[in-house]
């Protein structure tokens, strides 16, 4: 039997699940980044398990706090007084960004979809016959409700007005037949392969559509697209009227609200990083050196580059916006990356 403890004193929040890791970096070196809501700080995390907190023009490192676990996800709240971390703890942290104090935690919930224009944010609960979402302040980790639902998430995500939740499940072998190699026909290439493959595959998964906070479903839909399994391959995007998928291998989708399914793919191979600015209104994608600036309406993308450096390959990790669609990446090579509004690379700088 699960239950929920609530602490308002000492703002600590409960949740009793399996144990399992949070969410951490995925390829080393720098994980996260985010833009305080005045555009002037920056604050940077990752393998090094370091809060880096940074001047926006400047890049210059103005504070380090040590966090002793591994930092996978940074969001700050509408207003800048708090900053939300992720650790592979795992669970969330609250700090007062006036004193970088910690203030609060969440136990036990991950993988967090934020919606700072409603102070709120999404975070699972991740169990093998269902799951559970929360809904909490991204002020006071005050709860703010839930909602439960069979299986396991692939990806979900709140809508810019924290309104409304997506989430697109787990594939699974049911609902579709699968077919032989030998019946792939020979003339496909790029995402007409990939949409045969996709029919043809036997795997299927579900959009689920709630009203937030009150957990309401809004819709159900059985897909025969399906993106990478697990968190942390794949983000949503949530807007009025469409839910884009962007994943990992780059085989990504466009759903309407009737759950009718049309793949794209970024300029970028793969899509190591990934970052959704929080009026939904643009995305970024980064490979190996190269990135993909693309403004959701009228899908425009804009490919950009950086410089290389020696030795081991440099993987971007994920992104953040800025009010105005500038935008800053973080990369394994322990380096800032700052994108313009116009898909530009402006300058690499690293961060030690």
């Amino acid at each position: 039997m699960k239950k929920t403890v609530l602490v308002l004193g000492t703002l600590i929040l409960v949740l009793a699940a399996a144990d399992a890791f949070g969410r951490g970096p995925q390829w080393g070196g720098l994980s996260t980044i985010a833009v305080s809501p005045d555009g002037k700080m920056l604050v940077a995390g990752g393998q090094s398990r370091v809060l880096y907190v940074l001047d926006a023009a400047t890049m210059e490192v103005k504070n380090r706090i040590w966090t002793e676990a591994r930092i996978g996800f940074v969001a700050f709240n509408k207003d800048g007084t708090r900053l939300v971390l992720e650790t592979d703890e795992p669970g969330l942290r609250l700090y007062d960004t006036s004193t970088w104090k910690p203030v609060g935690r969440v136990d036990k919930a991950d993988w967090t979809s934020t919606a700072p224009a409603a102070d709120l944010m999404a975070a699972i609960q991740d169990e093998w016959e269902k799951s559970t979402i929360h809904f909490i302040s991204m002020t006071t980790l005050a709860a703010a409700g839930s909602v439960e639902f069979k299986g396991r998430a692939a990806a979900f995500a709140l809508d810019a007005e924290g309104k409304k939740l997506a989430v697109l499940t787990e594939y699974k072998e049911e609902g579709e037949k699968k077919a032989e190699d030998k019946d792939k026909p020979e003339n496909l290439e790029g995402l007409a392969a990939s949409e045969w493959d996709q029919k043809n595959d036997g795997y299927t998964c579900k959009l689920l559509l709630f009203e937030v906070p009150s957990g309401k479903p809004l819709g159900s839909f059985d897909l025969w697209y399906t993106s990478t399994s697990g968190l942390g391959s794949t983000d949503i995007l949530l807007d009025k009227s469409f839910v884009y998928v962007i994943n990992y291998y780059n085989v990504c989708a466009k759903i309407d609200e009737k759950g009718a399914v049309a793949l794209f793919e970024t300029k970028n191979s793969y899509n190591y990083g990934r970052g959704i600015s929080a009026d939904r209104k643009f995305i970024l994608t980064g490979g190996m050196r190269d990135g993909t600036y693309t403004t959701v309406e009228g899908m425009k993308m804009v490919q950009f580059e950086t410089d290389t450096l020696p030795g081991w390959p440099e993987y971007f990790e994920s992104f953040a916006f800025a009010a105005d669609g500038t935008a800053f990446g973080v990369t394994s090579g322990f380096r800032i990356v700052k994108i313009t509004k116009e898909g530009r690379m402006e300058k690499a700088s690293p961060l030690y």
